[in-house]
């Protein structure tokens, strides 16, 4: 995925670095369970290396969820949404969230259907928000949900986009967080992304990459 410059956060204060730290901290929790801290990291200032197509703030490997502390808040969705797609899933459950993708987009490459599906994730997290606890989170939840699904419904359909949203809420619930990554979904992000997905910022008017 890419973002503008202008979505970036040099947080430069101590305060606002940890501020974010813990939101990272507390959403990876809650998605991967309160034992996997070793699972992810905050870099303290800079970025984790100069692409051809920008500078990546925010990276998944197999092993490995890196954020740098100028990462938009986002970042942290579009990482943990790639951990469970590509590492945690069944190549049966995640053949069906892909079909849906390239059938409605027309894409095949696997990394475009990957960063694609990330971005309607992190499109309908910044809508709908994370789960609230109690009947009155629940409902506002589900009010949420029904208009980010006017933004989609139209290209998807109903039947698609219920699947998918239904698939966004578990992940941000924590429903994957008891699965461990399989040899096969190893060898097979491996193979496909060459060991890393990353989330890139460009500057969108010029499409150079940003100075940092």
């Amino acid at each position: 995925m890419a973002v503008s410059a202008d979505e970036l956060n040099i947080r430069v204060d101590d305060e606002e670095q940890q501020s974010f730290s813990n939101a990272v901290d507390k959403y990876f929790k809650t998605v991967f369970g309160e034992d996997q801290v070793g699972l992810w990291e905050v870099l303290q200032k800079g970025v984790i290396q100069r692409l051809p197509t920008g500078y990546a703030v925010g990276e998944c490997t197999t092993d490995l969820m890196t954020l740098s502390m100028y990462a938009p808040e986002s970042a942290a969705w579009h990482e943990a949404f790639h951990r469970v797609t590509e590492l945690l899933l069944t190549e049966d459950e995640r053949s069906v969230f892909y079909k849906i993708y390239q059938d409605k987009y027309g894409v095949s490459d696997p990394r475009s259907v990957a960063e694609g599906l990330a971005d309607l994730f992190v499109d309908y997290t910044s809508r709908v928000g994370l789960p609230k606890n109690g009947k009155f989170g629940k409902i506002k939840t589900f009010f949420k949900s029904i208009y980010a699904g006017i933004f989609v419904v139209r290209k998807l359909g109903i039947k698609d986009t219920r699947k998918l949203f239904a698939f966004f809420n578990d992940i941000n619930k924590g429903a994957y967080r008891t699965r461990t990554v399989s040899k096969e979904n190893e060898d097979r992000f491996n193979r496909l992304f060459d060991g890393y997905l990353h989330y890139t910022v460009t500057n969108q008017t010029t499409g150079q990459t940003v100075d940092l």
